[in-house]
């Protein structure tokens, strides 16, 4: 089974400000291997990211937290984390979707005034 954090389906971010998007796959044997994925065209694997794997009484739970800064592109898009057996490839692999809903940030023009005496 697999959880992520954030643990819901929507996950809302800023353009511009890094966001981590944490994948645990729990209980397995043998070690799993944990991915996330940017859904399109032709997926691509996120790379900025970072695992940790535990054996606890006979099966491995493996993190993999991955952080990225989201663009404008990235409204929208859907991110996957996989969970497969790369040595037993008869077992199923799990998959956990994410879409990326993003904010906007604006910014407030300021009206600069002149004020003009006349003495």
């Amino acid at each position: 089974m697999i959880h992520t954090m954030p643990d819901t389906r929507i996950v809302q971010g800023l353009e511009g400000v890094p966001q981590t998007l944490g994948c645990l796959s729990e209980g397995g044997y043998p070690e799993q291997t944990v991915n996330w994925y940017k859904r399109g065209t032709v997926p691509y694997s996120l790379t900025n990211c970072t695992s940790k794997t535990i054996f606890y009484f006979g099966q491995y739970f493996v993190t993999r937290n991955c952080t990225f800064t989201p663009t404008r592109n990235d409204d929208g898009a859907t991110f996957y984390c996989e969970s497969f057996y790369s040595d037993v490839p008869e077992y199923l692999t799990e998959l956990k979707e994410i879409v990326l809903q993003m904010l906007r940030m604006y910014t407030r023009k300021r009206r600069i005034s002149h004020d003009i005496f006349n003495i």
